[in-house]
């Protein structure tokens, strides 16, 4: 607000439509001349609760069911899924997650070999230099 004036601004605005490309809109804005043209209808706009100015929310967004819950396995919260997990999960991607077929193949058979190795010795010790391919 001016603080030298009482009043609050007014904004204005003109929509030139959608899907235009940049010449056809700078064509259209150099067709005008000046904002004064009485061509132009101008639309007064006031902002919403939100603060919006053009496109304007509403509140049926909020009134939707959610698709998951707020907290996991929350049986009293109404939503879409009543519970989630991430699925089978190793951990281990880099391990069995290839492009090629005889790859992951041969990282597994490597992996086994060296596993079957270490527990003939009642240990197991990590050691990434062989397990990591």
């Amino acid at each position: 607000m001016n603080k030298a004036q009482d009043t609050k601004a007014s904004i204005f605005y003109h929509d030139i439509g959608d899907y235009l490309s940049r010449e056809e809109k700078l064509s259209l804005l150099k067709n005008f001349r000046t904002i004064y043209n009485p061509d132009i209808e101008w639309e007064q706009l006031t902002p919403n609760e939100k603060g919006d100015w053009i496109n304007q929310r509403n509140d049926v967004f909020s009134t939707l069911i959610p698709l998951a819950l707020e907290k996991k396995f929350d049986t009293k919260t109404q939503s879409f899924f009543i519970s989630y997990a991430i699925g089978v999960a190793t951990n281990r991607d880099s391990w069995v997650y290839s492009f090629s077929e005889n790859a992951i193949e041969n990282n597994m058979k490597r992996m086994i070999a060296e596993y079957n190795a270490q527990t003939k010795n009642d240990q197991i010790i990590y050691d990434a230099n062989k397990l990591d391919g």
